[in-house]
């Protein structure tokens, strides 16, 4: 049980939605989640059968993560702003990949390095459209999807038959849960430094 990081993931989320998305409708959405996250004590995996591959789902470790960022990308759905989601997405996926195959493909991707990158690319590609905010943190899950879990399930599945592809299996401490509350804690901050800077130049 790792609480403090629940925690810190639940008012990162709300904080995001409040304070740099300023819709209030995600915002009531968000303290939902964030009371789910916190009050689920026990961690459950569902495990989904395919023809050629098992994939295990962990609440905590991915399902929350991905309800919130979901969550918040519904707006840029509906805006039809697919243009930076597909950006994004890709630019995440060649980051994790990269970080993965640097890493020899035995761990997974180095949360801090991969998030700042992808953070600061990101802003330069599309920083002048606020719209992107509302795709960063589910770019930056799928990212690790595929660039980390899936590309480290295809190096261990060569040497072992019987594995499951499993996606948020650190729990709170997984790549997609780490990743989501520092790439949102970037763009607070950003916010932030410009509200001051733009306070202290009309005083």
């Amino acid at each position: 049980m790792n609480m403090p990081l629940r925690i810190l993931f639940s008012v990162t989320l709300i904080l995001y939605c409040l304070y740099v998305l300023m819709d209030h409708r995600l915002v009531a959405a968000s303290i939902i989640i964030a009371l789910v996250n916190i009050a689920v004590v026990r961690n459950h995996r569902f495990v989904v059968k395919l023809p050629f591959m098992k994939i295990g789902l962990d609440v905590k470790g991915a399902l929350i993560p991905l309800a919130s960022s979901i969550l918040i990308f519904i707006p840029a759905l509906l805006r039809q702003c697919f243009e930076f989601f597909a950006l994004l997405a890709s630019l995440a996926i060649a980051l994790s990949s990269l970080n993965t195959i640097m890493m020899e493909r035995l761990f997974a991707v180095n949360v801090m390095s991969y998030t700042i990158l992808y953070y600061i690319a990101s802003y330069i590609l599309c920083g002048n459209n606020t719209l992107y905010l509302y795709t960063l943190p589910l770019a930056i899950q799928i990212g690790i999807v595929i660039g980390s879990d899936m590309l480290h399930y295809i190096y261990i599945k060569r040497y072992s038959t019987n594995t499951v592809l499993v996606i948020g299996g650190a729990e709170e401490c997984d790549a997609i849960y780490l990743s989501t509350i520092l790439v949102q804690w970037l763009e607070i901050l950003r916010h932030i430094i410009i509200t001051l800077i733009f306070s202290v130049r009309l005083m």
